[in-house]
């Protein structure tokens, strides 16, 4: 397969893009493989090594609107959020229904404790 230098600009603009709209973050670089498959990869640096963060992208995906991927990723982080926050409250509320019990139940002790 041959491909010219402008052509693999253009592929690699398109893949930082695509992976930035579906969320990850910007790669450092972008690996293409023999059989067609795409990699971002995000390489974070440690002391004792490093880590690579990678995004599988496949030609069709290249193709997709991306508009339309940030706008799923948006609605899907916006429905997250939703459910962290009902979660959340459901457990702030069974924090205080706990926080309510245990204040009855002292309250009965003592109240045992000082009736004649």
């Amino acid at each position: 397969m041959n491909i010219t230098t402008e052509e693999l600009k253009t592929l690699y603009e398109r893949s930082r893009e695509y992976a930035v709209a579906c969320g990850c973050c910007e790669p450092n670089f972008i690996e293409l493989n023999a059989d067609g498959t795409i990699y971002a990869i995000n390489r974070t640096f440690f002391e004792d090594g490093y880590e690579d963060d990678t995004f599988k992208i496949t030609a069709k995906e290249l193709t997709e609107d991306l508009d339309a991927l940030i706008k799923a990723r948006e609605e899907k982080l916006r429905q997250e959020k939703i459910e962290f926050e009902k979660r959340e409250k459901e457990a702030k509320r069974i924090s205080e229904e706990r926080a309510k019990n245990e204040r009855r139940k002292q309250y009965e002790e003592l109240k045992k404790e000082f009736e004649p």
